[in-house]
C-alpha cells in the first residue's frame, strides 16, 4: 500500500493506493456525519476481472487485515 502525501476531499487525512488490482482508500477520524471514516474507490481492472462481488470480498478482506470494524 502506497500512502500519498495528501488526503482527499471531505476532510480525509490519508489517501492510500493498493495498486492496479486494488483501489484508492481514504481515511479520516470518524465523526457524526461519517461514522466510519473510510472511503474507497475501486480501480477498473479488478472490477472487470472479478466483478462487483469479488471486489467487495477483497475490500472486506483488506478491512479485516487492517483490523477495521465494519458492518456489511
Amino acid at each position: 500500500m502506497h500512502v500519498n502525501s495528501s488526503g482527499g476531499p471531505g476532510g480525509y487525512t490519508y489517501r492510500c493506493d493498493t495498486g492496479s488490482f486494488g483501489g484508492t482508500w481514504f481515511f479520516k477520524k470518524p465523526n457524526h456525519r461519517d461514522p466510519w471514516g473510510i472511503r474507497v474507490s475501486s480501480k477498473a481492472l479488478p472490477l472487470a476481472l472479478h466483478g462487483l462481488g469479488g471486489v467487495r470480498s477483497n475490500m472486506f478482506e483488506f478491512l479485516d487485515a487492517l483490523t477495521a470494524a465494519f458492518r456489511s
